[in-house]
């Protein structure tokens, strides 16, 4: 019963892909919505539209498994662009983000509203630079002082993408070498040359994390097999 956990106010879910850098198969693109098929055609570069048809096929997976999982009669994805869909569950709802990052993507749910970010860790970029483009002359002075610059500067930005996602870019600030968003609680983790930020509400007080594959999603639609089974997908 993983899903239904995120319809508690004290947890979350998050959703991590690493093979996007393929498109989905045909068989898979019938499972979702036309809307969703007619906004892909709108991405140019054959990466990104391959990201969001497998971000789509992440919360339509959820969507089923909410479904069978929790009893509820219905459960659907409602677009919202440019925001993040909302999963509607019965009489209540589901806040996502999605993320994006080569061949990664990640979907974080919950049931308060809530922002990932992912981005590859490159140290070797012109940091500096990019913090007195990104940010405000304060916020870029006060990375620059870090003994770990790239360190800094990917939890923030990392912070910052969450706060534009979140509508509140004004509202993210870096103080005593850590960011802050007013009124939500921010984690920052770098694994395997990755930098992963999630910003959640200060209630939710634990995430649990579901790595997909391609393979068990196309066995979920095509089998119906459950989609958060302990065998392979953890």
């Amino acid at each position: 019963m993983i899903f239904t956990k995120i319809t508690d106010e004290n947890a979350a879910l998050l959703l991590v892909f690493e093979e996007a850098s393929c498109p989905p198969p045909e068989s898979l693109l019938p499972f979702l919505q036309p809307s969703q098929l007619e906004r892909s055609l709108r991405f140019k570069r054959p990466l990104r539209r391959s990201q969001y048809l497998w971000s789509r096929l992440m919360l339509a997976a959820a969507v089923r498994a909410a479904a069978d999982q929790s009893g509820r009669p219905r459960a659907e994805i409602e677009e919202k662009p440019p925001q993040a869909p909302v999963i509607r569950l019965g009489s209540g709802e589901v806040f996502t983000s999605v993320s994006h990052s080569g061949e990664r993507v990640h979907c974080l749910l919950s049931a308060k509203p809530c922002a990932v970010d992912v981005e590859r860790y490159a140290p070797e970029r012109p940091l500096e630079r990019y913090a007195e483009a990104a940010f405000s002359a304060e916020t870029a002075a006060e990375l620059k002082k870090e003994a770990d610059l790239p360190h800094a500067f990917f939890k923030a930005w990392g912070a910052y993408e969450c706060a534009v996602k979140l509508g509140r870019p004004r509202e993210f600030i870096w103080v005593r070498h850590e960011p802050v968003i007013a009124g939500f609680r921010v984690e920052s983790k770098f694994e395997n040359g990755w930098s992963m930020t999630a910003v959640l509400s200060p209630e939710v007080s634990q995430v649990r994390k579901i790595r997909l594959t391609a393979a068990a999603l196309q066995d979920l639609f095509a089998r119906g097999t459950p989609l958060f089974s302990e065998t392979g997908l953890s």
